[in-house]
This record gives structure tokens, sequence and C-alpha cells, in this order.
């Protein structure tokens, strides 16, 4: 069995699909399912946590702009058409 806990999530979830409703399997199946989402959700909590440790000690001073996507994007391809 792959170690990788995306890999395991998602061949869980096809066995999940393949279950009939209702029965004990599928309940199984379901808590798998839940319990393998949850261990992806704090390998990324995790991951997270150690990227932002890293760079809080590496640096003094971190900053942090919010962007609004639509907004940098509708400015991006204003500044495309402006240089044709």
């Amino acid at each position: 069995m792959s170690n990788d806990p995306r890999l395991r999530l998602s061949k869980a979830q096809r066995a999940l699909a393949r279950t009939q409703k209702g029965s004990a399997r599928r309940q199984r199946a379901r808590q798998r399912v839940s319990r393998l989402h949850h261990e992806v959700a704090v390998r990324r909590s995790t991951a997270l946590h150690a990227l932002t440790k890293q760079l809080a000690t590496r640096f003094a001073v971190v900053a942090v702009k919010a962007l609004r996507g639509r907004t940098a994007l509708r400015m991006e391809q204003m500044k495309i058409a402006a240089d044709t």
C-alpha cells in the first residue's frame, strides 16, 4: 500500500463509490475516507506551519500583501492591451 495519503484517499473514494448504499461495508468505507481526508488536512496544516516557522526564524520582517485575483488579472490584461 502506498504511503501517500492522497493516493490512498483516491483509492478509498473509488471503493466507497462501488459499495451499496445503506450497507455496513459502505459505513466502514465512509469512515475510512473521512479519516484519510483528515490525514491529508493535518499534513497540509503541518507543512504550512513548518514553512511559516522557517520564514519567521529566517527573516526579521515578513510582509504579506493581499491581492484580489480579478483586479490583478484585469490590470494585467489592460497592461498587455496598452503595450500592443
